[in-house]
């Protein structure tokens, strides 16, 4: 009973628990340089964008008027809808802050607390990639996602958690 209760709430609230006391995650200082090298130049320009609007609302405040203002700002080539450049196998390729990920009908498992299961429920979700971690982990910045609806903040994702769905990574592109 827990666990539909957990994920009924998680559903209901439209995504995500942040943390277990709800607080918001405070966003980390933001590096181009990952084990790859230097990020492109392309790349960077997006996250200076990505930055100088952190806690605004972008556009209407849906997820992927995050990418598109800034793929559009930037002078990056796209389709208007949700192919942000060029793609990239995020296990092969190297993953650089300013990459762009398309999340598809994910969910993501949160080990038990408390005796609790814990699921992030991603149904079409874009985000701006702002930290590699490692091949799975990242910190991304992104809108309309969990408690942080309608403005730009950021949280971490762990792919190594997902349990459905799928995941395209994106390489903005001139």
């Amino acid at each position: 009973m827990k666990l539909f209760f957990v994920l009924s709430l998680s559903l209901l609230l439209g995504g995500a628990f942040i943390s277990q006391t709800g607080k918001q995650q405070k966003p980390t200082p933001i590096n181009t340089k990952t084990n790859c090298g230097e990020s492109p130049e392309l790349n960077k320009k997006i996250i200076v964008y990505i930055k100088a609007n952190m806690g605004k609302k972008i556009g209407k405040g849906e997820c992927w008027d995050v990418a598109a203002e800034a793929l559009n700002k930037t002078g990056a080539k796209w389709d208007k809808k949700f192919v942000f450049g060029k793609e990239i196998n995020h296990k092969k390729d190297c993953v650089f802050p300013g990459d762009i990920i398309q999340i598809s009908d994910a969910m993501m498992h949160e080990e038990p607390s408390k005796g609790m299961h814990i699921y992030d429920k991603y149904g079409q979700h874009t985000a701006i990639i702002l930290e590699v971690k490692n091949k799975e982990e990242y910190i991304v910045a992104d809108q309309n996602f969990g408690f942080n609806k309608r403005y730009l903040n950021t949280h971490p994702v762990d792919f190594k958690k997902m349990v459905q769905g799928s995941v395209k990574f994106y390489r903005p592109v001139k």
